[in-house]
């Protein structure tokens, strides 16, 4: 790598941990607390990345996106896992009810291509040395979630409380702003939430198929 050219590191919201009520939002100069060592070994990697631009003078960019989602993504994560269920349940191949974890944990999702052209905004136009959240601001529930799907389901289906999928720990709410990377770069998500979540259960729907 030369010192011209610019590295986008892509960290994770994960960074933050469990964020105090009064400072959601969550912005950059939020501490970061991560409870994992996902988020532990991101904060490592931003510390990392930031110092060896500043010791060197190369030219870092830091993105922290928060969760996002779309066709292709694993049913390990919590919107391709429910809408996995959905369709299997409209082919049959599972009784009309979602099995889930815990509904109440608030998160910021976005769609997966805003995302993606958020690391290209940041390529183009970030700051060199600058930390950007990459967000849609707003925060939706598991229930909430759950029942945007259930909307789109072509088929009657509940939900059951399965506590195997129940997480140990888990961070009550985390939103983010996004404020730095749309004045730096005039990026902003542009994805409703319910769109998002069509095309991942018709991608679903193609699988099951």
């Amino acid at each position: 790598m030369t010192p011209s050219t610019r590295l986008v590191v892509v960290s994770s919201s994960s960074v933050y941990g469990a964020v105090e009520p009064e400072r959601l939002p969550a912005t950059e100069d939020v501490p970061l607390r991560p409870l994992s060592v996902y988020g532990a070994s991101k904060a490592a990697a931003e510390i990392a990345a930031l110092q060896w631009g500043r010791a060197h003078g190369l030219d870092v960019v830091v993105a922290r996106p928060f969760n996002h989602t779309g066709p292709g993504q694993s049913p390990a994560y919590v919107c391709a896992a429910l809408a996995s269920q959905v369709a299997a349940i409209e082919a049959g191949r599972q009784p009309p009810v979602l099995a889930v974890g815990n509904v109440d944990p608030v998160r910021d999702v976005s769609d997966v291509r805003d995302i993606a052209a958020g690391y290209v905004a940041l390529l183009e136009r970030g700051r060199s040395g600058a930390v950007y959240n990459l967000c849609a601001g707003e925060g939706s529930s598991v229930a909430e979630l759950i029942a945007l799907l259930r909307s789109l389901a072509r088929v009657p289906l509940r939900a059951r409380i399965d506590p195997a999928r129940r997480r140990a720990h888990d961070v009550d709410r985390l939103v983010g702003n996004a404020t730095r990377a749309s004045s730096d770069t005039g990026w902003k998500p542009r994805t409703a939430l319910l769109d998002t979540l069509a095309t991942v259960l018709d991608d679903w729907r193609r699988r099951q198929a």
